[in-house]
């Protein structure tokens, strides 16, 4: 077997850390103290105990498990489970194992320390054991699906580096993995994150093991197509075509990561690799709110290659940071900025890349040709992505497809939706993704456009949702009235409910109108083919999604207000026309996102007209 990491670079970026980043390995400290003891998170819920036996086959919060028997054996349907509410990714999350190289990375730290310290090794020895005795090869639903096997080998790989296990049934174990991926690649005509997941596995596994007959193979395998995947699952301007800003995090790291490793092993990507890099880098530069975290928007299952620190998976800075350093660009890093510097990313680059990172945030390097990174206004026309912001004031709107080029992915029914904050503060918010499994209303309610800051007409869905496998969105033509970055005015229109028969187009203007102010003017037409009367009147309801610290603080006719803990005023003023005295107003609780399952009650607001086509609604959102 033979290390990708290498000790000198490992020790060589602690010392970095603890110069430049200590919180960095604060926080690394606290997650190993925690695992240890037997605590370990997955999806925002925390298993209690070191995990044994059937602990490793069973959603330990529903009590729901899957039996052990050969993975070809599984229908799809089981693992879904509609019948139960059961979500399997927990026990994948859980043998992901990504616990082992946060304690694994804890123990180098210590030994250089205290030397003889071996708490943290003998957990990751345990847990080890522990999962190699519950999952035979190809047996047990942690077998089921590629993805899942090439993060775990990933893990694997890393820990074994990470504290020096160079025995034999290490390397064993790792090529059952690889020769399990080889075989069960997860490809299909239109890829996703899934079969980049493994190629990153093939790589990763293929240079950790240059003795093991099949390795060469894997390397030409996840070589070659990775290089194919990276134009094929990205838009020209870096978009991820999944539709989902956190699936954009997801599959920016899984390249990113396969980009380090190869360098450190001597694998040449291309050139155009490392370009479509940058634009993903450029992209994940442009979306995060005043707060540095970014819009929770589409789908988001909390996807990481590595934990090592708990670092708010949101928080996207890093990997910013580790790839401007990789590509040479200081915007980038810069971008990122000291506090946004991450070990998880930095990682697999070691020492040198930590180095890097010093030395761009310090200026040390020339600035290069690209245009500044996140800084102002940006678009991403192939990808549907809008960014407007000025002055604290920031507004992200989504005018692209549904995901999977049109197909539906991990998109919502968002078209024309927008995320907002003014003054830095966060106004309105998606509602981001309940889970996957456990509950079909739960999926529905999140995919809905009723969950989403736009207009509803009829009480319909603007694209009907697929029941297929599991519920999804699907597709809504969308296009782009006008971008005027420097007025602070995006434009577009749907026309999903035209494709109905039950509206015309959508169009909607948003317009960031001065300090701590945002304007929207949307537009619904009448139907261009109505065979009924010309004044049949038609239900419009606006629905907008409030964030949390926002309570409601008193209404009247054509404005509402809201308060936070700190004082704020939050004021909208509204105008439907026709509508006038008919408007209906309502506000109820509703669960909010903010991570993949976790639930936190929210205010939406829902302004209701009855009235014929045309009908515009005017909001004016201003903090006071």
């Amino acid at each position: 077997r033979r290390p990708l990491l290498d000790a000198a670079s490992v020790d060589g970026l602690l010392a970095r850390c603890a110069e430049l980043w200590p919180a960095e390995l604060e926080a690394l400290e606290r997650r190993a103290e925690a695992l240890a003891a037997g605590e370990t998170p997955v999806l925002h819920h925390v298993l209690r105990g070191r995990p044994t036996g059937e602990d490793w086959h069973r959603d330990f919060v529903s009590r729901c498990a899957w039996p052990v028997k050969f993975h070809g054996r599984y229908a799809y349907a089981e693992l879904l489970d509609a019948g139960r509410p059961s979500d399997v990714k927990v026990p994948w999350e859980l043998s992901r194992l990504q616990g082992l190289p946060a304690l694994a990375l804890a123990h180098r730290l210590r030994a250089l320390h205290h030397p003889g310290a071996g708490q943290h090794r003998d957990a990751v020895l345990a847990d080890l054991a522990s999962w190699r005795a519950a999952n035979p090869p190809g047996y047990g639903v942690n077998w089921t699906v590629g993805m899942e096997v090439a993060l775990r080998a990933v893990s694997l790989v890393f820990t074994a580096d990470l504290l020096g296990l160079d025995e034999p049934d290490i390397a064993v174990l790792l090529a059952q993995h690889g020769r399990f991926l080889a075989r069960n690649l997860e490809y299909s005509d239109i890829n996703g994150n899934h079969y980049t997941a493994c190629l990153l596995g093939l790589l990763v596994l293929g240079m950790a093991l240059p003795g093991e007959r099949e390795a060469d193979r894997w390397l030409e395998t996840a070589g070659a197509e990775l290089g194919r995947e990276i134009l094929a699952q990205t838009h020209p301007d870096g978009v991820c075509h999944e539709g989902s800003i956190p699936y954009h995090r997801l599959v920016l790291e899984l390249f990113l990561v396969a980009a380090l490793v190869a360098r450190r092993g001597g694998v040449d990507l291309g050139a155009y690799y490392h370009q479509r890099l940058g634009r993903m880098l450029e992209v994940t530069a442009a979306y995060p709110r005043p707060d540095h975290l970014a819009p929770v928007w589409g789908d988001d299952d909390d996807g990481r290659v590595l934990r090592l620190t708990g670092r708010p998976v949101h928080d996207h800075r890093g990997l910013l940071a580790a790839g401007g350093a990789l590509l040479g660009r200081g915007d980038l890093v810069r971008a990122a900025g000291p506090d946004g510097v991450s070990l998880d990313a930095l990682l697999p680059g070691g020492g040198e890349l930590a180095a890097a990172v010093g030395e761009l945030l310090a200026g040390g390097a020339p600035e290069p040709q690209e245009a500044g990174a996140g800084r102002g206004s940006a678009a991403f026309p192939h990808g549907g992505f809008y960014v407007l912001r000025r002055d604290g004031d920031y507004c992200f709107v989504d005018c692209g497809d549904v995901g999977l080029r049109g197909r539906g992915g991990h998109g919502h029914n968002d078209a024309l939706s927008c995320e907002v904050a003014l003054a830095g503060v966060p106004v309105l918010t998606d509602t981001g993704c309940a889970s996957y499994t456990r509950s079909r209303d739960g999926r529905v309610h999140t995919l809905s456009a009723l969950s989403h800051n736009v207009p509803v007409v009829a009480g319909r869905e603007p694209a009907p949702l697929s029941f297929d496998r599991f519920p999804h969105a699907t597709a809504c033509p969308v296009e782009l009235v006008a971008w005027d970055p420097g007025g602070g005015v995006f434009s577009g229109r749907h026309l999903g409910y035209a494709r109905q028969g039950v509206a015309g187009a959508v169009e909607r203007r948003i317009e960031l109108a001065g300090p701590g102010v945002l304007a929207i003017a949307d537009r619904i037409d009448a139907p261009a083919l109505d065979e009924g009367p010309p004044d049949r009147a038609v239900e419009v309801a606006w629905h907008f999604q409030l964030a949390e610290a926002w309570q409601p603080a008193g209404e009247g006719e054509g404005w509402l207000q809201w308060r936070d803990g700190d004082g704020r005023l939050l004021r909208l003023d509204h105008r439907l026309r026709p509508g006038g005295p008919g408007v209906r107003v309502e506000q109820l609780t509703v669960p909010r996102f903010p991570g993949y399952g976790l639930a936190r009650e929210r205010w939406r607001l829902v302004l209701t007209v009855r009235e014929a086509l045309p009908v515009e609604g005017r909001f004016r959102w201003s903090l006071q």
